[in-house]
């Protein structure tokens, strides 16, 4: 069924009947929620254990970083701010 249809498709295509172009997604709603889910790598979705596991990481990392900043750092950068500059 699938190949006789293809077939008449082709059919039409060649007389000028139907597009030939095609959408490159059929749902619009299907498309935006495939767009921001997080990705690994190649593209592959990432399953909800990866996603925690990522999560987790980038937690660990922050504290650690915040950890790791000398109060100078945090004097500077507030003095930046109350003269108006930026960071």
């Amino acid at each position: 069924r699938i190949l006789k249809r293809r077939q008449a498709r082709a059919k039409l295509e060649t007389l000028w009947k139907i597009s030939h172009e095609r959408k490159s997604y059929l749902h619009e709603s299907r498309h935006k929620h495939a767009c921001r889910r997080k990705r690994g790598p190649g593209g592959r979705f990432l399953t909800k254990a990866e996603l925690a596991a990522l999560d987790q990481g980038d937690t660990a990392r922050n504290a650690s970083t915040a950890l790791q900043r000398r109060p100078s750092e945090d004097l500077a950068a507030n003095n930046l701010i109350a003269i108006g500059g930026a960071l």
